[in-house]
């Protein structure tokens, strides 16, 4: 798996495992899973919307069948409206590798 603590960071090895320990800390809150969506759509480059991708990705996992149904409809309609617009402007296609 992917693990955006182990990119190279600016500062040195202790600042990258600050880093790594801090993004450690946030995957262990209960509650992250509900900001994936603001993590994904708002983060400025790829190795933070990917964080925010594992995190749902996690709680999709982990969490899909005590989670409510508007919960769960709500996770849907995110996600197939992301690949829509995503899939749906080249440039997009191809600034994000898709």
């Amino acid at each position: 798996a992917y693990d955006p603590a182990s990119q190279k960071i600016p500062g040195g090895p202790q600042r990258q495992q600050a880093a790594h320990k801090v993004l450690v800390q946030l995957q262990e809150a209960p509650d992250l899973w509900m900001k994936a969506d603001a993590i994904i759509e708002n983060g400025k480059n790829p190795q933070t919307r990917f964080y925010g991708i594992q995190v749902l990705d996690d709680a999709i996992q982990t969490r899909w069948k005590i989670m409510p149904a508007d919960q769960r409809d709500g996770i849907k309609s995110f996600v197939v409206g992301k690949i829509i617009a995503m899939s749906s402007e080249e440039a997009t296609l191809r600034q994000e590798k898709v």
